[in-house]
């Protein structure tokens, strides 16, 4: 696994505008759209960085839409020494609500799946 990084950095307010447009649009964190934003500048790829870990699999997974069923079921496959739960899964989508990201309820995934 990569080494990562954290850092702080200022944007001017018409291109941290932009960019949170553009997460809002595509229902993911800021972090991501710019990290995929520089990741693309810097390597000339247009592909979305992988998920490094559990959590960052089951967001990404649950703001694409999917059911905790679906999302359970997909980091299992991916991480399957992983002890993640259906609360796991649940307590993420939770989260990312109460962080104001717009993820479905889960009654809304399991309604967009029929």
């Amino acid at each position: 696994m990569a080494r990562s990084f954290r850092m702080n950095l200022t944007l001017e307010d018409d291109l941290h505008k932009a960019l949170a447009l553009e997460a809002e649009r595509s229902r993911r964190s800021l972090a991501d759209v710019i990290r995929d934003r520089l990741r693309s500048s810097v390597f000339g790829n247009n592909a979305e960085s992988p998920a490094r870990g559990i959590g960052e699999l089951a967001q990404k997974l649950l703001s694409e839409g999917l059911t905790n069923e679906q999302v359970l079921a997909e980091v299992r496959q991916q991480f399957p020494d992983a002890a993640t739960t259906m609360a796991s899964v649940s307590w993420y989508r939770s989260d990312m609500r109460r962080r104001g990201l717009k993820v479905l309820t889960q009654v809304e995934a399991k309604r967009g799946q029929a």
